[in-house]
Order: C-alpha cells, then structure tokens, then sequence
C-alpha cells in the first residue's frame, strides 16, 4: 500500500530509501514472516549506507502499546503483541546500523485497496456483510496514504535524519461514528454490534509541525478520507470476491 503511493506520487528526486515491505497483518504468528522482514531490513540498510541516503521506516501504533495518554516520539514502547514488539526489534536494529534513518511511526492508514488487514477495509468488509462489531470507547488516527507520502518526502527532503517522527493527523475519531459514516456513504443496512471496551488512539504531533509547519487538517478530514475512500474500497472488495 505505501509502497505503491510512493511509485505512484513519489518525487524520484527526494532522498532516501523507502522501505516499505513489511509485514502487513498485525495480527501475523509466524515467525519466519518476521525473519523474514528483518533479513530485508539488513539488506534495505546496507543499500542506504552505501549509497549515502537515510533509510525511511515505518513503525506504528503498536509499538506503543499505551494509549492512556497521547503518545510521543519519547513515550514508553511497550507493546502488547508480537507485531508491536518486532516493531521495536526493527527501530533497534536501525539504530544500531550506522546508516541514516527516518523512523516513521504511523496511526491508520487509509487507501483504495481492500486489504482485509486494515481498519477500513475490515469495517467495509463487516458493513457490506450485514453485522459490524464495534468497540465503543475504540478510537482511531486516520491518515490518508498519500499524505504519508507527502509528508515522508518533506522530512527527508528537509534533511530530517537519524530521528523518529509521529506522521499523523492527531485527530482520534470515534470508531463508531467512523462506522456511521462507512453506512451513510453505502447506503447499507447493517446489524452493528456496540460493545464495552475499545481503546483510545491519539498521536502527539507536535514535533512534526514544528519541522514542516502547520498541517491541513481540521475536524472535516478523516470524514474527506472516508467519503473518498470508501466507494473504492467497496468496489476493490467486489473485484477480490469476483476473483
């Protein structure tokens, strides 16, 4: 997904290796998956070092673990599952290589693909199949792929390196009003199950605007990430079943 945002709007002329071949499922138990990542990384690195270009990686939520409060760049890690404790794996393992880096720790990313692995694509997936199960107090950071790509590229081209850097919206919506909307815009009919529980996502990203300045989003954009989004998405799932 991010790989493919930077093939498709990417600056070629922007510094840096983008690496973005991760694993995808953050639910994902097999080791060899991770093994796997890791080997990539050590190659993604040494390709860096020698030709002299920051290594851009992108961690996320669940290297954090702890939402009680906004998270930033310096909060505790301590994550609570497999996916989160290779993230740190790979941001030690940056560190250590003596190449230039960029650490990118994302909220939800949003794009066209129905890549069951994502918030939204599963939310549309649940929508579309008559019964939506939701979290009530669950919240989440939206952010659209290709502003990931724009603001990767103003980092590196700003000669940000050997750093770690929240790129997000700093919006936390409500995962059932992001729910409301996936229905509004289908027009869908669903069984949506609310329980107890859920947590709050909120990134702090005050170090990020302070580097590239104020950001263009205001309390409308994770409803425009939707709205655009959405319809895409659906048809992608459509095309995956027609398959």
């Amino acid at each position: 997904m991010i790989a493919g945002a930077f093939r498709t709007i990417g600056d070629p002329a922007v510094p840096g290796v983008v690496f973005a071949r991760g694993v995808a499922n953050s639910q994902m138990l097999d080791e060899a998956e991770y093994a796997r990542e890791l080997a990539l990384l050590r190659d993604a690195l040494a390709v860096a070092r020698a030709i002299d270009e920051p290594l851009v990686y992108f961690s996320g939520s669940p290297i954090y673990g702890d939402f009680s409060r906004p998270v930033t760049e310096t909060s505790p890690c301590v994550p609570v599952t497999r996916y989160g404790r290779h993230q740190v794996e790979c941001e030690e393992l940056i560190r250590a290589s003596q190449a230039s880096f960029l650490i990118v720790r994302l909220p939800n990313v949003v794009s066209a693909r129905g890549n069951p692995h994502q918030l939204i694509a599963s939310l549309v997936s649940q929508v579309l199949g008559g019964r939506v199960n939701v979290r009530r107090a669950a919240a989440r950071d939206l952010l659209d792929v290709n502003d990931i790509v724009r603001l990767v590229q103003r980092l590196t081209a700003l000669r940000v390196v050997d750093n770690t850097v929240n790129v997000a919206s700093g919006l936390s919506t409500p995962v059932p009003v992001i729910v409301d909307h996936i229905i509004r815009i289908l027009g869908a009919e669903p069984l949506v199950d609310e329980r107890e529980g859920g947590e709050a996502q909120q990134f702090d990203i005050s170090l990020l605007t302070k580097i590239v300045g104020p950001l263009p989003f205001n309390k409308l954009y994770p409803i425009k990430i939707l709205e655009h989004y959405v319809p895409r998405i659906a048809a992608s799932l459509a095309d995956q079943t027609e398959k």
